[in-house]
């Protein structure tokens, strides 16, 4: 990786938490050159426009969640195992998230609703990649006979998905682990007894 590479990954860092904190309106160039330490043209030697550099850095923040829920799954040889793993990895996420500000696709989905397309696309996408992977963990699991065959695979996601951004909202409005734990039980026991043959 060259100087210039390792700059542009310093600056898309530094705006993952940036933005992930105080929004992509609410945070500002300065407070990023503070944060990196260069000159507004140092930054944008690298990234055409601010929506540019927030996009990556949207993409930045996914990344460093899947790569730790990669982690945290690869272990589990059972698809229950996987999928009770990724409901743990959220039991204690929105008050201890890998980027801080907690959950960049609620976060994003938020504000870019009907304010910036392109971020509202980067979230959609987020989105259906974490659907599509639970619902391969499902499938898997019904094709070797460890979730019931009848499972719709797509459904059981938006469930797992939506329970677990709706735990993140009430769990950082009151910032109180108690409601993303009630969310985490109901979850086991929605995978124990709904899915598990």
């Amino acid at each position: 990786m060259n100087k210039g590479d390792v700059t542009k990954e310093h600056i898309i860092k530094q705006a993952a938490t940036l933005f992930n904190t105080k929004g992509y309106s609410g945070g500002s160039m300065s407070e990023l050159m503070a944060l990196t330490g260069l000159k507004k043209g140092g930054i944008y030697n690298h990234f055409q426009t601010k929506e540019e550099l927030a996009i990556e850095a949207f993409d930045y923040s996914i990344q460093m969640i899947n790569e730790a829920l990669y982690d945290i799954t690869k272990a589990e040889p059972t698809m229950t195992g996987k999928l009770k793993a990724i409901v743990n990895f959220y039991k204690d996420y929105p008050l201890n998230s890998v980027i801080s500000g907690g959950c960049p696709i609620l976060n994003t989905t938020v504000e870019a609703d009907d304010t910036n397309p392109l971020l509202k696309e980067r979230v959609q996408h987020a989105l259906n990649d974490w659907i599509g992977g639970l619902v391969s963990v499902i499938n898997k699991g019904i094709k070797t006979g460890e979730f019931k065959p009848g499972i719709k695979a797509k459904e059981a996601a938006i469930i797992i998905i939506s329970s677990i951004e709706g735990g993140i909202v009430l769990t950082r409005s009151f910032d109180d682990g108690k409601y993303m734990h009630i969310v985490s039980q109901q979850l086991m026991n929605y995978i124990d007894h709904e899915l598990v043959a």
